[in-house]
């Protein structure tokens, strides 16, 4: 699958706010891993919110046992169905075959699979 993930420079910087903006306003659909630290950036932030504003699809994806987020992230992933990846350590391959039959049930029709 083409996938772009933004990650932060050597700086700890990210991309700047209207190129992430575009990479997200052109996805199929976003993955959100999500965890405190997730919830807690500004970048993780606009970067969801603006995909739920755009009507993109969103495909949660919970990375922390004992935890559910809330405000703005419970917001942009309420009554979505959730992809579980805690434990991940076992059965890794199960969990990353059933995101990716997640991504193909939503948006195959639309990306291109190289």
């Amino acid at each position: 699958l083409p996938l772009w993930m933004d990650t932060p420079d050597a700086n700890g910087r990210f991309s700047n706010l209207k190129i992430r903006l575009r990479k997200v306003k052109n996805a199929a659909a976003v993955c959100c891993f999500l965890t405190p630290v997730y919830q807690q950036s500004r970048e993780c932030v606009n970067e969801l919110v603006f995909a739920k504003e755009q009507g993109i699809c969103i495909i949660p994806c919970r990375m922390c046992r004992n935890w559910k987020p809330t405000d703005w992230s419970e917001y942009c992933v309420a009554g979505l169905k959730w992809i579980d990846f805690c434990g991940a350590e076992t059965k890794i391959d199960l969990k990353i075959q059933r995101l990716y039959d997640e991504i193909l049930y939503h948006v195959g029709d639309v990306i291109e699979i190289g």
